[in-house]
This record gives structure tokens, sequence and C-alpha cells, in this order.
């Protein structure tokens, strides 16, 4: 480690602001949980009933114990909690729910995650007696949330004088008559390069260069800020770093998840992604920009399409391989991310808080089961789809060639493989070649053969026992084994085929065994193929033939030829075929034009689906038939939706000025990203466990007028970026500190830290690296960030296999929508902008810039400061610069570090 590297070492301290709490983990309870504790527990240990003196129904209770006079769950100590325990059946005698009730697998899983991450409740709230009814008529009263927002007047008369110019927007009124009633005032407004940065950041997500800074000092007038912010709206740099903060709430990702036997990705997720950039930047009205996400094939469309990529909304979430979670992702994401509403807790009962029951759940399931995700059209301008369709003409001529070749080749291995098993399974045991007999093949059955044959193997059982014997001992073993198999009856788990044939037959060598196991087989598999060789021929063999028929069926068996599988057993002559047809299929995805894309879409279905609430959550219990239509919170109207799925009649309610939670919610997640903090702490529940906020006249001032400016985005952030409120410094004030740490009066600006996307295209930007390109493909640069150079949004999310450095980090899990990010200190955080190879590259290549090489050390001190830092050093920080330079003999490399430093610094990370 050089000198000034180790300086830098201790000269670095990144200061990380403490992490908050996320209502996902109360999501989790309420949707993985709480179900578990109604379905098992509380019927036993509940209001009505309390075995062992023991509560189940509320985290106090559960805290408390029973008898044993033990907490009955310990928070984040899953091994030290005897509800775990019983409910695993690890205390003989005190296994719970009985065995026939035994929970499963992934329910004991979900209690664990629960009990290890803190047993999350909603503290102090009791669920209501009253019925949904009445429920649903005192919340529409009495929750500030239900009941519609508006435009309240401010008396500005009653303000003083002294502080009646201070106002610059609507929505300083309400924050300056907070603060006077509280005999609070408002911070002085911030130097001109801190809201230079501050603004830069929060509308693009980049650092202003020195010379922006300059030009914004030097100008003059009382538009010069809003002037600014017009330009910096005007950006499409604005539509990435927006469209990043909306993805967080579409849990959008470029992978489904885990998927067996399947393709894990999602091609073309990246529409989407590129739809909602061009939204922001083109100003889409935010209720269209609903409605398109959630029904635009139901919407009259451009020549282009394009608007068809909004449906990624829909079907970018995680796969659950069953629709039932499918759906229930859909409704989550919808009902959370658009209104606050957490409508996917009804799913197994009704809500336990808002007035949401669970007909009202599935009546929504019923509008998203009506609809499949569907084909995925080409979208782009008309001449571009016309160069797309032939294109695509074309490539469908090899690519048909290639399947052909691969189902026929798939025939020929499946038909060997199958016909000839008792063939496979000799020349594997006996370890023999066979000039007929696929290489591979044999090879595979060799493995199988080693690794499956197990004592206790219903059909290999027999090869396990004998296949080490010698060939002088082979036939009285096998005697043996025979007369063992007809008497003892631990022995009733072999096949009754396999066990007739060595009973009758015992095997005189180890080839004449391993040709009676393949004779058994096919005997299986001609009685299959007698009867049809379909699936329900199979389902209607008798237990003891289909028990044999897995060896030609299922994925682990080296006998069951998939496509990939008879790749890999394809002879070389095949193998040099195939590679000719893929050849020709690979040139032509050269050739691929480079606007070809295409959107993934929902299509109703032919006939809407008919939905029934399904009792407990559980689809094999059918309740009540429900209609589609709206959750009774949001609509008077007793009817249901009339046009196909309800899509469209359920994204226009939802977008509807007379829902009184979509503007709310929407106002509240952009307030958020400004100001650090949301005004509403649960930007995903506006249900009744969220307080009524200290600022609601503002929120509602900012809901009311947002509708009232056409649900205009950009129009909501001129509000917030013209206001003096967010123009105000954000140094601390001691006196007010007292009162109000958390400055939820708003009597100064929020200091923000960058998140990591911010941060990272920072360093491509202070390093003239970053490539500025809107839209295309995302590219796989998180593993190896050296390999990119684009901003961070284009990067490759992999929903099942996230990088660790985005979790580091607190990048949003996109496994459901995100209410918000978490915001953490570890240090990791601070080691990776120390140690990456990533930071020390730029650092490296901004040196080696022929710029610099000249200039003595004094005047690269000053222009590495405005590169990085966009400012003139001050002399205490010139002096310190030079010592370090100079006591390494201001090289390149210690260029170089001095780069590294300043990029290591909090004032690089933080935006005042």
């Amino acid at each position: 480690m050089s000198p000034l590297t180790f300086r830098i070492s201790l000269l670095l301290l990144i200061v990380v602001a403490p992490a908050h709490a996320s209502d996902d983990a109360v999501h989790f309870f309420e949707s993985k949980v709480r179900p578990i504790l109604a379905d098992h527990c509380v019927s036993c240990h509940g209001p009505d009933k309390q075995e062992s003196d023991l509560r189940l129904d509320h985290r106090d209770f559960i805290l408390e114990g029973g008898s044993s006079g033990d907490p009955a769950a310990v928070a984040g100590e899953p091994t030290k909690s005897l509800l775990l325990s019983y409910a695993k059946h690890e205390v003989e005698g005190m296994e719970m729910p009985p065995e026939q009730d035994r929970l499963s697998d992934e329910q004991l899983a979900a209690l664990e995650q629960w009990i290890a991450s803190g047993l999350s409740w909603t503290v102090g709230e009791k669920p209501s007696s009253l019925t949904i009814d009445a429920r649903l008529a005192e919340h529409r009263e009495s929750h500030w949330a239900f009941r519609a927002p508006k435009a309240e007047a401010v008396d500005v008369e009653a303000i003083p004088a002294a502080w009646q110019r201070w106002p610059q927007t609507g929505l300083d009124n309400f924050v300056l008559r907070r603060l006077l009633e509280n005999k609070m005032t408002p911070a002085p407004k911030a130097d001109a390069r801190t809201l230079l940065r501050r603004m830069k950041f929060d509308v693009v997500g980049l650092p202003p260069s020195y010379s922006e800074t300059i030009a914004f000092q030097s100008e003059s007038g009382d538009d010069r800020d809003s002037r600014w912010a017009e330009r910096l709206l005007s950006s499409p740099q604005y539509g990435e770093h927006w469209a990043r903060h909306w993805l967080d709430v579409a849990r959008y990702a470029d992978t489904r998840g885990y998927a067996f036997q399947k393709d894990r990705n999602y091609p073309w997720a990246y529409t989407y992604r590129d739809y909602v950039v061009r939204s922001f930047n083109n100003d889409l009205p935010y209720n269209d920009f609903i409605v398109e996400q959630m029904a635009a094939d139901l919407l009259p469309q451009q020549e282009d399409n394009r608007s068809l990529a909004a449906l990624g909304f829909l079907t970018v979430g995680r796969k659950f391989n069953n629709q039932h979670d499918d759906i229930d992702d859909k409704i989550d994401a919808v009902t959370r991310g658009f209104m606050g509403l957490t409508i996917a807790c009804a799913r197994c009962h009704d809500h336990k808080y808002d007035a949401i029951p669970t007909e009202d759940y599935y009546s929504l399931y019923g509008v998203f089961a009506s609809a499949r995700e569907g084909d995925l059209p080409l979208i782009g301008e008309p001449e571009v789809l016309q160069a797309a369709k032939e294109y695509e003409n074309q490539f469908n001529v090899v690519q048909a060639k290639l399947n052909a070749f691969d189902t026929q080749l798939q025939t020929k291995v499946k038909q060997s493989a199958h016909q000839r098993v008792t063939e496979y399974i000799v020349a594997a045991g006996m370890d023999e070649e066979h000039d007929e007999l696929r290489p591979k093949l044999v090879d595979a059955w060799k493995r199988f053969l080693k690794q499956r044959a197990k004592p206790n193997d219903p059909t290999l059982m027999p090869w396990s026992r004998l296949r080490s014997e010698a060939d002088s001992t082979f036939a009285q073993a096998a005697r043996e084994l025979a007369k063992e198999i007809e008497s003892d009856s631990d022995y009733d788990f072999l096949n009754k085929f396999m066990r007739e044939a060595i009973v009758a037959n015992p095997p005189t060598s180890k080839r004449k065994l391993a040709e009676m196991i393949g004779e058994v087989l096919s005997g299986a598999y001609a009685t299959w193929q007698k009867a049809g060789g379909s699936k329900s021929a199979q389902d209607k063999q008798s237990p003891e033939v289909r028990q044999l028929l897995w060896y030609f069926s299922d994925p682990n068996s080296p006998a069951t030829i998939s496509k990939d599988r008879a790749k890999k057993y394809a002879t070389d002559g095949e193998k040099r075929d195939r590679k000719m047809a893929q050849a020709a299929v690979d040139e032509m995805r050269k050739r691929t034009p480079a606007a070809y894309h295409r959107a993934m879409v929902m299509r109703d279905n032919a006939k809407p689906e008919t939905a029934y609430v399904f009792v407990r959550g559980q689809s094999g219990r059918r309740g009540p038939k429900v209609e589609r239509k709206p959750p009774a919170l949001l609509s008077d109207s007793p009817g249901g939706f009339e046009n196909g799925s309800g899509r469209l009649e359920l994204a226009r309610v939802v977008a509807s000025e007379r829902n009184p939670l979509t503007a709310r919610v929407f106002v509240n997640r952009v307030w958020m990203h400004y100001f650090g903090r949301p005004i509403v702490s649960t930007p995903s529940d506006f249900g009744i466990r969220s307080d009524a906020p200290l600022h609601q006249d503002l929120l509602d001032y900012l809901a009311a007028e947002f509708m009232k400016n056409g649900w205009s985005m950009k129009w909501l952030h001129r509000e917030i970026l013209g206001s003096a409120t967010y123009q105000q410094a954000s140094a601390d004030r001691h006196e007010y500190y007292e009162l109000d740490p958390e400055n939820t009066y708003l009597w100064r600006m929020n200091r923000k830290r960058l998140g990591f996307e911010a941060t990272r295209d920072s360093l491509l930007s202070v390093s003239a690296r970053l490539d500025l390109t809107v839209g295309g493909k995302a590219e796989k640069f998180f593993r190896s960030l050296e390999a990119g150079r684009r901003r961070s949004i284009y990067g490759y999310v992999d929903r099942q296999d996230l990088p660790n450095l985005l979790r580091v980090f607190d990048f949003a899990s996109p496994d459901q929508s995100a209410a918000k990010r978490m915001s953490t200190m570890v240090p990791q955080q601070a080691l990776f902008l120390l140690n990456s190879p990533f930071v020390l590259k730029l650092a490296e290549e901004l040196a080696q810039m022929e710029k610099w090489k000249s200039l003595p050390t004094d005047e690269f001190i000053t222009a590495a400061y405005r590169q990085v830092l966009a400012r003139d050093p001050d002399a205490r920080e010139q002096q310190v610069a030079d010592q370090l330079l100079q006591a390494d003999k201001d090289t390149a490399n210690t260029r170089g570090e001095f780069f590294h430093l300043l990029m290591l610094t909090n004032e690089f990370v933080y935006v005042d």
C-alpha cells in the first residue's frame, strides 16, 4: 500500500443514515404468517380457547407465552422459539398442529423467516368486531385517506408580514403555517452551488459539472431556478432517473425467478423499462400512465403500438409456477403500487383492519384470471415494423429448420433410449462399448446406476446388492437373495415385477442381472405403448407399472429424453449437422434490425373467468361465486364489470379523480424522493393502520392540484422544485433539533445519501466515462462493473440471483412491489468505494487523461477538485493536498490515488 493510499484509508469516513422500518415485513406477516395462525393455531389458542394458557392471536400473547413460563417465540431467535420447535414436531408429545394437520415445509419456512425477522405485527391494533359493512361505512366516514382530498385555502393574511414574501409555490403556505404555529421559522435558502447539485441529483440523478455550477452561480433573475429546473425536466436523463424510482414499485426484473426446465429470462422486459422512461420524459398524464399499464391492449393504438409495452407492469413480476400466486402478485402490485391498499391480505380471510372482504380480493382475482400473458407483438414505427416483420419471416425459416432438426433428433434418441433400454443397461453395467449404442447415453446410464442403485430402491435394489459380487460367487449370492425376497416381508418395497423375475429365475451372472432389469423395464414400456403411450394411458396403469414407467418420464432418468438431452447424446455426425443449422440461425440473429422490439402483453380470454372465493385461500375449497368488480371501498356501484375481463374498467376506477387514494399515493412517493422521507410513512399502505400524516393538509393540496393540473407529473416536480421549502439549506439548527429531531416540520432540508445507481453513475460521470445512450437491452455489468459504461438503470436485474453488491447498497428486492428502499449502515458500502476495481480503474483512467499531464501540482489540485466536486479547493484543502502529493513525488499513480480520495469523500456521496 502506498503512503497516499494509506492516508486515504485513514481519512475515509462515510457516514450512512440509520435503517428505517419497512412495511414489507408486516405485509409478509399478513400474507404468509397470519393465515397459518388463523387456520392451524387460533382454534386451540385464541380468544375462545387457550390450551396450556397460550394465545396466538396477538404478538403480546406470543411473547408472554403459556403455562411453561417461556415466550412462545423469541424475536430474531428461531432456534429458541418453542412455537417453531412444536410446529416442526421436534419435541415428542408437543407436536402441534397434530400429524394429520401438520404444516408444510413452505409454511414452516414462512414461520421461521417471520420469527428471524422480528415477529412483525401491527403493534397495538386488534381485529375489529364490527361487520365488514359497518367497518366500510365507518372507514369512509372517519379515515383521512378514504375521503376525497381537498385543496384547503391558507389564510395568507394571518401570516406575519415578515414571512409573507417567503412562499414561492402553493405548498410553501402549508409548511410555513405549520412552522409558525410551532414557533419555528424556515431555514435560509441554500447557496447556489448546493441548490444546483441538489436539483440535478433529484431530477436527473447526475452531478453538475464545474462549468454548470459557475453558469448557475453567475446567472441572476428571479426566474433562474425555474429556468434551470425546466432545463433539467426537459433532459432525457430525467425520465431515466425517475423511471428507476418507479421500477421499484413495479418490481421490475429481467428474469422470472426460479423456473424448472424453463428459460428464466425476460428478453423483452426492457421494453417496459423504456416505456416508463419515455412516459416520464413525455409527461404522460399519470392517470393515463396507470390505465396503459393495466389495459393498454384494450385502448386504441398509435401506428407504432409502443404503448403495449406498458403492460410489462403486469407481466414482468416474479413467476411462481402456479396461477394463483401469479395472480396474487398482480393484485398486490396494482393495489399497493397505485392505491396504497393491502388487498392481497384478504386472500385467505377478510382483511383484519381495512374494510376489504375476501370477496373483494376474488373479484379482482376474476379480473386477472380472465386474461393471459399473451403473444409478444412487435412494436415500433411503421417502417420499422415492416422491416421487422420481413426479418421475422426470414428468421422463422432458418429457426424452423433448426427446430425440425431438434425434434427429429429427439425422436431418434428417444426411440433408441426406450426400445433398447436393456442393451444400454447391460453396456453400462458391464462397462462395455457397443457400436450401435450412443456412447454419451451409455455413460449417463453408468453414472445413474452408480448413484441411484441403493439398498432401498424398488427397482435397482438387486443391482445394489449384487454388483460387487465376484463371478465365481455371483450365482450363489443371487439365489440367496431370491430366497430372502420370497420369504422376508422386509422386501415388500421391491417392485412386484422385479420381485417375480428374480424369484422365478435368479440371475447367474452380473450380465444376466442387467438383462433382467432391462427386460422388466421393457415389459412395462411395452404395456404402456400397447395402451397408447400417452400420459393418460400411463395414469391408467397399475401402480407397479407406473413405478417402472418413471424411467421413461422423469427428468432424473437417463432414458427421459428432452431436446437438450438429445443434443448431449447426439453422435459426431448429428452434431455436425446441427451445428450447420445453428450457424444459420446465429447468422440471421446478427442481422437483427437495431429497432426490433417486442412487448410483454396481457390479452383477455375469449370467455371471462367465473371467480369463486377460495375458502382459507385454498383453491380446492370453493366458496361463493363473486362478480368481477372494484373493491367496495372504492365504488358505491353494486354492478360488476361488463366488458371482457374488466381490466380496463378497473383501471379507470383506479385512475379516477373520485378515487381518494391514487393521487395521494403518487404525490407521497414523489415527495419521498425529494425530501428523503414520505409525508405518509407507509407509502404502500394508506389503510387504517396508517397514522394521519402531520402534513395532511399539504398532501391533500398537492393531490388535489395534481389532478386539477391534468395529472401532470412535471407539474408536480415544478411545484416542489420551485418551492422555498425545497430550496432551504440543510444545516442543523440546534434549538429546533431539540424540539423536532426528525425534522417533521420541515424547518430545514434533509441531507440525503446517494443511492447505488446515482453513486455509480456519478463515478462514471466525473470520470468522463458515462455513456448517455437512452434505451435498449439490459447489459450485464452489475457483476463486473468495469465492463459497463451506461447508466445503472440499464443494468441486467436477475431476480433469482441478485448480485450481493446491489443488496449491500439497499437495492429494492424485485420479488414484490417495493414501498421504499431501506437505508442501512454496513462496512461493505465504504469498502466498495475504497477497494472496488471499478472505482480504482475509473480514478486511474481519469488521471491518465492528457489534459492533466502538463499541469503543475497546485493547478492539478484545483483541476481535480473541479472535476470531481465541481468546485475550487479552499486554502486548507489546497495545502493538505499539496502535502499529500509531494510526499509521493506527484506521479501519475499518486494523481490517480488523489482522484480516488476525492471520490471517497462524504461530499461526493451526499447531497445537502
